[in-house]
């Protein structure tokens, strides 16, 4: 029986997973990707020569990726096995924390609330409003700072914000008993897990970018074509949808949209999406080299005086790093007074050094919010891709391991 062809548009985690898990079933596999490299939003920031790493985009050794480049010599060479350390930094809710085993946010307020079984949230603010009326005010009025109307938003944008579990720090006993008694509340309410103060996980030995350098030549070994520099544009003509480089049309059997969906969604009149943007700007420098080698560490921020909602160190090429995640609004601060503050917080967790000039800037758009019309048009189109042979590349999961996930499993149920 002969294998379909599968086109994958879009060339980064995603991408380059499903096409080794397709190969390995057999299937003739094509990556096509407008950049002139693989990597996507996971690619390294670069700058004269020195490259820092765009967040702490981890990898879980259980992913779909990682298990697909288990071969001995190439894992190997390009990727590490770390334990990584992660806390949080909270002064939304009047007092200061720092929680060096989570990293959501940390509440004193006493959590007493009836708890029900049967929990219907239908946006981001009555997800939110779920939680005691201060610590609920005060999330409410940090989320502003992202999206003003958060009851346009779906409640799964709380995991990309980074509030998806709160920790109320004098209620151990109450969370434990919700948490048991509704699946609702389990997802809305976090505990420490002290026994897992350092997580594994893999990153690349040498940043993203020369790993994916290193991952399209092993992809091609495997005979996956990968088309580079190539534009996707969309055509819909009556019940069939064609897909075309600048070049020539592509033919396959299949095709798995890793990529934003805007477009897609749009030639198919699905409709057009909110799609809410987030601007950010990203700081990043080296740090003072009498600094002891550092480990690995993220800190998210929950700040009323800051913009920042990110801290990352880590050591690249021998160097200690540091890269700061920012939020851009009317009320932005100053870049020095930024860098200040995030060395203080950095302080309290025990880092303690100097940073080195330059320092690096750079703006992005992240498209990590959705509404929850978005989320009807998604689901829309689940419910009609089988009759153009497309599979999405689950844009409504947060992280890249979800998307895998959900990638396999559309594949598995259409029995390919």
């Amino acid at each position: 029986m002969k294998k379909n062809s599968i086109a994958i548009i879009g060339g980064g985690l995603t991408g380059c997973a499903s096409a080794l898990y397709l190969k390995n079933k057999g299937y003739d596999v094509s990556i096509y990707e407008k950049d002139n490299d693989l990597g996507g939003i996971t690619k390294d920031l670069k700058f004269h020569n020195q490259i820092y790493l765009n967040g702490p985009n981890y990898l879980n050794p259980e992913s779909l990726l990682i298990q697909l480049i288990k071969e001995k010599n190439f894992f190997n060479n390009n990727i590490l096995t770390k334990n990584i350390s992660y806390g949080s930094y909270t002064d939304i809710f009047g007092k200061k924390t720092f929680d060096s085993d989570f990293a959501h946010p940390v509440s004193f307020e006493k959590f007493k609330k009836k708890i029900s079984s049967k929990i219907k949230v239908n946006n981001l603010l009555e997800r939110i409003r779920y939680y005691p009326k201060k610590t609920s005010k005060d999330l409410i009025n940090w989320c502003s700072k992202f999206e003003n109307e958060l009851i346009k938003l779906h409640p799964e944008c709380s995991n990309a914000l980074g509030i998806g579990r709160v920790y109320f720090k004098n209620s151990e006993k109450e969370l434990l008993i919700a948490k048991k008694k509704s699946n609702f509340y389990d997802s809305l309410l976090g505990i420490p897990n002290l026994n897992k103060l350092n997580t594994k996980f893999c990153i690349p030995k040498n940043g993203y970018n020369l790993f994916f350098q290193n991952l399209k030549k092993f992809l091609k070994e495997k005979n996956i074509k990968i088309i580079l520099s190539n534009k996707i544009s969309i055509k819909k003509e009556k019940d069939k949808i064609f897909f075309n480089t600048s070049k020539k049309s592509i033919v396959a059997d299949y095709f798995i949209w890793a990529c934003n969906p805007v477009p897609l969604l749009y030639s198919l009149n699905i409709g057009k999406l909110d799609n809410p943007i987030i601007k950010t700007k990203i700081l990043s420098c080296d740090l003072s080299e009498n600094s002891k080698k550092i480990h690995n560490r993220y800190i998210q921020v929950f700040s009323k005086k800051s913009n920042i909602f990110r801290i990352y160190i880590y050591n690249l090429k021998k160097k200690n790093k540091l890269t700061i995640e920012l939020m851009i609004n009317k009320k932005n601060n100053d870049e020095k007074k930024e860098l200040e503050y995030s060395l203080n917080i950095l302080s309290k967790f025990g880092y303690k050094f100097d940073i080195k000039d330059p320092i690096y800037e750079t703006k992005q758009i992240r498209h990590i919010l959705f509404t929850t019309d978005d989320y009807e048009k998604f689901m829309k189109f689940e419910k009609i891709s089988k009759n153009f042979n497309i599979i999405s590349g689950g844009w409504y999961l947060t992280g890249s391991q979800a998307k895998m996930n959900h990638i396999k499993k559309t594949i598995k149920k259409l029995n390919l």
